[in-house]
């Protein structure tokens, strides 16, 4: 299933709020997410990888952020997907809870 960045932000993403990683309604949500952000890969085929471990900061390949997020969850608050396809809103707008915090984007590092 590919998304546009239209029906992303529509996505309901209670999902992430899932304590159990391997419920239906999270592996489907982070299959919706792997979708999006398979769309938006660097040049070796990598993308940032949001998972608590790596906290947008490392480019790992898809399975290896699937791996990650299947076993310790998404990074807190990381509910505005700005480095995997999805627009910076500055409006305030949530997508379920706080936006994720920009300021804190900075130095990035590739693995």
């Amino acid at each position: 299933m590919q998304l546009n960045s239209t029906q992303v932000g529509i996505m309901d993403r209670s999902w992430m709020l899932e304590r159990n990683k391997f419920s239906t309604k999270h592996i489907q949500g982070v299959r919706s997410f792997l979708d999006l952000a398979q769309q938006h890969t660097d040049s070796n085929g990598r993308i940032r990888c949001p998972g608590k471990n790596c906290n947008n900061c490392y480019f790992k390949q898809i399975v290896d952020v699937r791996r990650d997020l299947f076993h310790y969850g998404f990074v807190e608050n990381y509910t505005q997907w700005i480095h995997h396809g999805e627009p910076f809103q500055s409006d305030g707008a949530d997508h379920f809870s706080n936006s994720y915090d920009a300021d804190n984007s900075g130095n990035q590092v590739e693995d």
